[in-house]
């Protein structure tokens, strides 16, 4: 969700996901250097607030932000769920619901 409405992230919130995931890929990197050029070019290792709003984890911070936009703007964030089973699919814009193959894609 985080990915479709980075408009309502704060700023920490913005600079925190930013420092995620240059934290996982510069884990899933096999170059030492482009591990340390992400760590320090889009980590925000030199801002406190940010390592920690982190400290818990990055799963947890994110949880921590879909939670606080969901409550803070929900008029805003469209949830996407499937007709059929009520699950939420992939993206706001999806057509296909992969949990359990439903398509509403003529009805568009």
């Amino acid at each position: 969700m985080l990915a479709y409405y980075p408009n309502l992230m704060t700023r920490l919130e913005a600079l925190g996901q930013k420092a995620a995931y240059a934290e996982e890929k510069a884990q899933n990197s096999d170059s030492v250097n482009m591990a340390r050029i992400l760590r320090e070019k889009w980590g925000h290792q030199d801002a406190p607030d940010v390592v920690a709003a982190l400290a818990k984890g990055a799963e947890f911070f994110r949880r921590k932000v879909r939670e606080r936009i969901l409550r803070d703007h929900k008029d805003e964030v469209f949830l996407n769920k499937c007709s059929s089973c009520e699950k939420l699919v992939k993206t706001p814009r999806a057509k296909l619901c992969l949990w359990c193959g439903h398509s509403w894609h003529e009805n568009s």
